[in-house]
């Protein structure tokens, strides 16, 4: 980079000092050195503003943008790269390949898909490393995509060319959750297990199996679900250990097993006391007692929920109620009021209905709220309450 720049600054007057000037500024930005790099490549674009138009130098700006973080700029300036002339096939891929980077760093997921099948269909000679790279990157982005058979053949093209083992790990990861999407639950749980094995530390492994899991629970195929929510449960890492229990539950309860579904989502709501998860998990051990039709259990644990929940609760903003974990705090309390209510408990559901006002002061349908507890005590018959909650 060094000896590029002496050249610039000793023969200015040069034909190849553009060229000069931007293999200087490349280089530099590979060492990462991105001030310098930058310095060089306006340098570029104020002494030779005609070369520095030209489709390489407008990469290199892209990928400069791209290396500071500005992920929407860089898309946007190695899109319109993209589209100009270039002077050989190299510069071209070169072109592709950044762009199919910048849509991937910048979540445009079904971008890096188009662009690397079209990189694969024209393949261009000296092209196979860029082709490589792309297709890792695309059969994640079709995993992102839902779009299972496509990350199989991005990934088994992938495999068959690249042996950088980390870039293996990350498309033979997506690879086994993709399988889990088509439905081939035994091909992934192997797969899974094959990479838990040689790979029991590296975080991509365990994100694979959850995806799998996960895939297979949206799917309906409970059972298929609880089988690889297993593989996460004996993990070394205590968070993917507890969302691989949580999963386990809640395959449990979608598979209508209630019993088993309530003991574990009452063992993670004890065990884990500071989970940002706890919300859920006792609303959802309520939530099981509730699906075994046993009124009084199911009042005592919304109740034990709600009061365990509550407690201490700064006033959420409005419309917290209604998202995730608050959501699971105040279904605890309307659920308990309502279960007191149905067992003829009015003073007690109105006791809650009142707590519930109060918890969440700022909530976005009180008057829904109101006007249940105000049916509440008209059908109770107490009249006066009644009218004050209507009024």
């Amino acid at each position: 980079a060094r000896l590029y720049l002496d050249i610039a600054d000793r023969w200015p007057k040069e034909s190849r000092v553009a060229d000069c000037l931007l293999n200087a500024s490349e280089l530099l930005l590979e060492l990462g050195q991105l001030d310098e790099s930058d310095r060089v490549s306006k340098r570029l674009e104020t002494e030779h503003p005609q070369y520095a138009a030209q489709i390489g130098p407008q990469v290199l700006k892209g990928r400069l943008l791209l290396a500071r973080g500005d992920k929407e700029a860089a898309f946007k300036t190695l899109t319109a790269a993209r589209e100009l002339t270039a002077a050989t096939p190299r510069a071209q891929v070169l072109a592709t390949y950044y762009l199919i980077r910048a849509a991937w760093e910048s979540g445009k997921y079904q971008v890096v898909v188009d662009q690397t099948t079209e990189l694969q269909r024209q393949n261009p000679p000296g092209s196979a490393t860029e082709i490589a790279a792309a297709s890792a990157l695309a059969a994640v982005s079709s995993l992102q995509l839902q779009q299972y058979d496509a990350v199989l053949a991005f990934a088994d093209s992938f495999l068959a060319q690249d042996a950088d083992p980390g870039r293996r790990l990350d498309v033979s990861a997506a690879r086994a959750a993709a399988l889990s999407g088509l439905k081939q639950y035994g091909n992934a749980t192997r797969a899974l297990q094959d990479l838990i094995a040689a790979n029991p530390a590296q975080p991509q492994v365990w994100t694979a199996v959850l995806q799998a899991a996960e895939i297979a629970l949206n799917d309906n195929s409970h059972k298929e679900a609880a089988a690889i929510f297993d593989l996460a449960v004996r993990s070394p890492d205590a968070v993917v250990m507890e969302a691989g229990r949580s999963g386990l539950a809640w395959s449990q309860f979608k598979s209508g097993n209630f019993s088993a579904a309530e003991k574990a989502f009452a063992a993670l709501a004890a065990e884990y006391p500071k989970s940002p998860d706890r919300a859920e998990h006792m609303a959802m051990q309520a939530r099981s007692i509730e699906s075994q039709g046993n009124d009084q259990r199911t009042a005592a644990a919304w109740q034990s929920a709600w009061q365990m929940l509550s407690k201490d609760l700064p006033a959420p903003a409005r419309g917290e109620e209604k998202r995730e974990p608050l959501i699971y705090v105040f279904d605890a309390g309307r659920q308990a009021a309502r279960m007191l209510e149905k067992s003829g408990d009015t003073a007690g559901a109105d006791k809650i209905w009142e707590e519930l006002l109060r918890t969440f002061p700022n909530m976005e349908d009180a008057d829904q709220l109101v006007e249940e507890w105000a049916a509440m005590l008209l059908s109770a018959e107490r009249f006066e309450r009644a009218d004050d909650r209507y009024r």
